[in-house]
């Protein structure tokens, strides 16, 4: 399109309250342009002029795709300006117009655009956005670093980038973050510099890692950090020595790529790298994509999840996450706990040669599969008018073994009882709970009989 020439020593372009002006041809100048006034002001042609653009009041809108702006200008929205951004990289890309946002000021979108960010400064101003991310478009892409002069604020619902952004934070000032930074694309990762402070309230679910190189870092209870296990490596939180870390919203875990090695830790957050221990408040949670954790005692600052086979087990105090893996064979995790290097640890196998096979030994207290000792075995009392056998079993065999006495005149027919407390006929078995054994004596009638076969069968089933 043609041309418009600004050539006054202070170009400005004012708009009044409630009206809209339109600018659709190319736009230059020698010298600043300064929009004022209460109005909108629409550029849908580019401005090419270098000497840059201030709003001081108002809004202006930039509506044309990739390049409204010269990456060679820049942009000032000042205290009653905003900007709102109506397009797909008004702002340029890959090289992008510088932008300051001062206290006041406001820069936002107008849809669910994907827009470009280079050099921004925010000296008390907003970043906002209209709060719809539909999964891909919506977002904020930071192509550089972002300073910090005056406390301000990122409220945007989405910000990424292809790697590690650094956030400037003066000394006294605050960067109040209520949106979501996030890895759309690439590995975008967190750098905190400078003394002042930087707040988080939002979601994120970035995979870089986050560094606390000056001043403090805040996770409020309305906020979260995702950290993502692939393998045995994760996404940290650190710092140089120089950071603090308050830790009061959620810690989450993704597990879905996780090394399932049994014994596999992982180290979260490097607590002896901070100035002072990162401190976890009364608000501080961990959860993850298995669920949540439990907190082992109120103020222990273990949190712990069972899932399935897998326990896992986030320490604050050394902020490291540990996983312990049972077989799922309450059997298998009894023998392998105390016998891991046995030569036979099936349950028909018998390595000490007593003639006791593991799963008796799993059975019956006292059992050790590494160790003969037949002492454990069930007692015979044929004193009196009864067969009477006796011996103690751990409770907990009974959750994965079938447990049958067996008796008989001879050794080619038996008679099968569930060892259950209960009448059988002419057979009591009385089951006694005695802690986490039980005591178990089954009576049988001697009747005509002098003899008499008895054993007791396991089995896994």
């Amino acid at each position: 399109g043609k041309l418009l020439t600004l050539d006054a020593a202070t170009p400005t372009i004012t708009v009044a309250a409630d009206r809209t002006a339109t600018i659709n041809s190319r736009l230059t100048s020698t010298a600043e342009i300064v929009k004022t006034g209460a109005g909108t002001l629409l550029l849908n042609g580019r401005n090419e002029s270098t000497a840059g653009m201030a709003v001081n009041a108002g809004t202006l809108v930039l509506a044309r795709v990739n390049d409204n702006l010269s990456p060679a200008s820049s942009l000032t929205i000042n205290n009653g300006g905003t900007v709102l951004l109506a397009n797909i990289n008004p702002m340029g890309a890959p090289n992008v117009t510088p932008v300051t946002i001062n206290s006041g000021g406001l820069m936002t979108m107008s849809d669910n655009w994907s827009v470009n960010i280079g050099s921004l400064t925010l000296d008390g101003g907003e970043l906002s956005s209209n709060g719809f991310f539909d999964g891909t478009y919506g977002s904020y892409f930071l192509r550089d670093d972002v300073i910090v002069d005056a406390t301000s604020t990122i409220s945007a619902v989405k910000v990424t980038a292809p790697e590690a952004r650094a956030f400037d934070v003066a000394a006294g000032g605050t960067l109040n973050v209520t949106g979501s930074f996030s890895s759309l694309f690439g590995s975008f990762g967190l750098i905190k510099a400078g003394d002042g402070a930087m707040v988080l309230s939002g979601a994120n679910d970035y995979i870089g890692d986050t560094w606390v190189d000056a001043g403090s870092l805040e996770i409020t209870d309305t906020g979260s950090l995702l950290c993502k296990l692939t393998g045995t490596a994760n996404n940290i939180v650190t710092s140089s020595g120089l950071g603090t870390l308050a830790f009061n919203g959620a810690l989450d875990f993704d597990l879905s790529t996780a090394d399932l090695t049994d014994g596999n830790n992982w180290t979260v957050i490097e607590v002896g790298f901070f100035s002072a221990a990162p401190s976890f408040g009364s608000t501080f949670s961990v959860t993850s994509n298995a669920g949540a954790f439990d907190e082992t005692s109120p103020g222990s600052g273990i949190w712990e999840l069972v899932d399935g086979n897998n326990t896992w087990t986030f320490t604050e105090s050394s902020g490291e996450l540990s996983l312990a893996v049972t077989s799922g064979d309450p059997f298998l995790s009894w023998i392998d706990a105390s016998w891991p290097s046995l030569s036979d640890k099936t349950p028909t196998g018998d390595p000490d040669d007593d003639g006791i096979e593991n799963i008796l030994e799993y059975v019956l207290l006292g059992g050790d599969p590494s160790v003969s000792n037949p002492a454990i075995l069930p007692t015979l009392d044929a004193s009196g008018a009864n067969f009477v056998f006796s011996f103690t079993r751990r409770t907990a065999s009974t959750t994965d073994t079938t447990q049958a006495f067996q008796y008989g005149n001879n050794l080619s027919g038996w008679t099968d009882v569930p060892v259950a407390d209960g009448t059988y006929g002419d057979v009591i078995v009385s089951v006694s709970a005695v802690g986490d054994n039980d005591e178990i004596v089954i009576t049988v009638p001697k009747g005509v009989n002098n003899k008499l076969f008895g054993r007791l069968k396991v089995s896994k089933p």
